[in-house]
């Protein structure tokens, strides 16, 4: 089966639990996750057959997302800005609300240099703060 036809009936399937606009952006990231190819890559592909083993995970990855598990959990990945995080149940999915927390308190003038973070999880806060502003002082729990 090509990536194209594969992404057309993963997207298909998924429209029975998501709306159209949600399904297509996660059947964006399930083929990326498991091909390598972005949308473009996925576009000026369309007609790669896919291996076995890679339908074989799409076919997993699809019954998973069809028991309404988020595709963080089950691509194991959430991305927090431009940095991939490993993430699973144990551990609650960064969010763009979080991101844009995060910019204030690194942009903001005032003298703070040292942040707690309690209850960390997948360290995606630590370690944007870390890459962007390394005169912090960040401990987590």
């Amino acid at each position: 089966m090509t990536i194209q036809e594969t992404y057309h009936l993963l997207q298909e399937a998924l429209k029975n639990i998501y709306d159209i606009d949600e399904a297509s952006n996660i059947a964006d990231l399930v083929i990326e996750h498991v091909t390598g190819y972005k949308k473009l890559g996925r576009i000026t592909h369309k007609q790669l057959v896919l291996t076995e083993q890679q339908t074989h995970a799409i076919d997993v990855f699809k019954s998973t997302l069809l028991q309404n598990k988020p595709v963080q959990y089950v691509l194991q990945e959430a991305w927090f800005y431009e940095m991939k995080f490993y993430v699973n149940e144990h551990v609650l999915i960064p969010r763009p609300e979080t991101e844009e927390l995060v910019e204030l308190v690194t942009k903001t003038n005032s003298p703070i240099s040292n942040i707690l973070d309690i209850g960390t999880g997948s360290g995606s806060i630590a370690n944007y703060i870390k890459e962007k502003n390394s005169a912090y002082h960040y401990c987590c729990y």
